[in-house]
């Protein structure tokens, strides 16, 4: 999340105060967006979760895209990691 808020900040800030209850930097929704990535960053980490693909051991080798209209993300795109 952290790498991608930059290009749909409005939509990142929107989520950290509508999740997070972050307050709303209406001045400079950037500083929201990035609270709101930290904040599920925590989130994922105090429940074990891995945050990057290096904590899931998925190297560079094993990432596969999937151009399939029915697998994409908000970003029209799909990355799947091959066991």
């Amino acid at each position: 999340m952290k790498y991608v808020y930059k290009k749909h900040t409005a939509w990142f800030a929107q989520y950290a105060v509508r999740v997070w209850n972050m307050e709303d930097n209406f001045q400079n929704p950037e500083i929201t967006a990035e609270k709101g990535s930290g904040a599920l960053e925590h989130f994922l980490r105090e429940a074990g979760l891995p945050t990057t693909l290096s904590e899931e051991n998925a190297d560079e080798g094993r990432l596969s895209f999937d151009n399939s209209p029915s697998r994409r993300d908000y970003t029209g795109h799909v990355w799947r990691v091959r066991h």
